[in-house]
């Protein structure tokens, strides 16, 4: 997996690539929390996560995505999630997750 970081105006895109099978599980979250906090440390709270490449999505990498909100949430910023697939969509409906995330389908 290779994330790629993109200042876009007054925000930064981070997209997931290369992934194995389409998947964020796991085997990525270390990496994950490591360039998360990277962010953090830097002051860096209006982010927009990419996941056009993402098919699947296991509950830690979710429990991720929470901790980071609300970590960029207390620092009075912004998180958008932008190409979701439809069935990791459905799960954050059925976890009520789509009611406070800004999230944008494929």
């Amino acid at each position: 997996m290779k994330i790629q970081q993109k200042k876009e105006g007054d925000h930064l895109l981070i997209k997931f690539t290369n992934l194995k099978a389409g998947q964020l599980d796991l085997s990525n979250i270390t990496l994950l929390r490591s360039r998360f906090k990277n962010i953090s440390l830097k002051n860096v709270y209006n982010i927009v996560l990419d996941f056009n490449e993402v098919e699947y999505m296991d509950s830690s990498i979710i429990g991720l995505v929470v901790d980071t909100y609300n970590d960029i949430r207390s620092n009075n910023g912004t998180m958008k999630l932008i190409n979701i697939d439809k069935n990791i969509y459905e799960v954050f409906e059925m976890i009520n997750l789509s009611k406070f995330l800004d999230i944008e389908r494929k």
